[in-house]
């Protein structure tokens, strides 16, 4: 499976088109693990076919309990341009973040995996987070509290 460039912002610093729910975000990730991109590289954007993928599908693997709320986070991720239809009604474009870590597909649909146990999209995220905080650390050690931890995901008050 390729790499998928997966968001890797702390949500204060997050744009607002980035502000999500941890089930949207959940539903964000399994079509970006489950998408596809041009191999010649002259789209920047991920997609997935509608008829690819069923909704029972993605309740299945994320943990959701129920349809309309897979489908409210769809409505949802095109409201804030995480995604967007195209013209012919057939495929999803996901937008690309500024700020990603490329991660295999099959570690996101691993960490999605532990649904049952942790939430999925604060479980990737946090993922995320660590995995470039220990890329751009230059060989020195990077220390933080959970404090900072949970500022960086956005649970400090």
């Amino acid at each position: 499976m390729y790499s998928r460039n997966v968001p890797a912002m702390d949500t204060k610093t997050a744009p607002p088109i980035w502000k999500l729910t941890t089930a949207q975000w959940a539903v964000y990730y399994w079509l970006l693990a489950h998408s596809n991109r041009n191999p010649n590289g002259q789209e920047r954007h991920y997609y997935i076919y509608r008829n690819s993928f069923t909704i029972t599908k993605i309740c299945a693997d994320t943990g959701i309990k129920t349809s309309p709320t897979v489908r409210s986070a769809f409505a949802k991720l095109i409201e804030v341009g995480a995604m967007t239809e195209n013209l012919e009604k057939t495929a999803y474009q996901l937008v690309p973040p500024r700020i990603f870590i490329p991660m295999n597909a099959s570690i996101i649909l691993g960490l999605l995996g532990f649904h049952k146990y942790i939430d999925p999209g604060v479980t990737i995220t946090t993922f995320a987070i660590l995995a470039r905080l220990d890329k751009f650390r230059d060989d020195k050690p990077v220390y933080f509290t959970k404090t900072e931890l949970a500022a960086l995901l956005g649970f400090a008050k």
